[in-house]
C-alpha cells in the first residue's frame, strides 16, 4: 500500500522546515481514515468469541479504533508504543 507521508515527501509536498504542506496533511489524514476503516471492518468480521479472546466486546469496536489509548470509562491507558 502507498505510504502517503512518503509520497508527500517524494513529490515535494513537505515544507523545508520539516512540516508538511496542506496537501501532505490531507493525504496523511486520508491514510489514517483508511487504516481505521480497515481495522473496524476486520474487527467486525471477528466472532464474539474471538473479540472476547482479545479483550473487547462488539460495542467497543468503534471506541477501540478511534481512541486506542483510553478505556470506555475515560481513563487514559499507557501506550505500548
Amino acid at each position: 500500500m502507498l505510504d502517503y507521508l512518503t509520497a508527500a515527501n517524494t513529490y515535494g509536498l513537505a515544507r523545508a522546515d520539516g512540516g508538511h504542506s496542506s496537501l501532505g496533511r490531507l493525504l496523511a489524514a486520508v491514510a489514517g481514515w483508511r487504516q481505521r476503516r480497515r481495522l473496524r471492518a476486520e474487527l467486525y468480521a471477528l466472532s464474539d468469541y474471538m473479540l472476547k479472546d482479545i479483550g473487547i466486546s462488539r460495542w467497543e469496536i468503534d471506541w477501540v479504533v478511534n481512541a486506542p489509548n483510553q478505556d470506555p470509562t475515560g481513563r487514559v491507558l499507557k501506550s505500548g508504543r
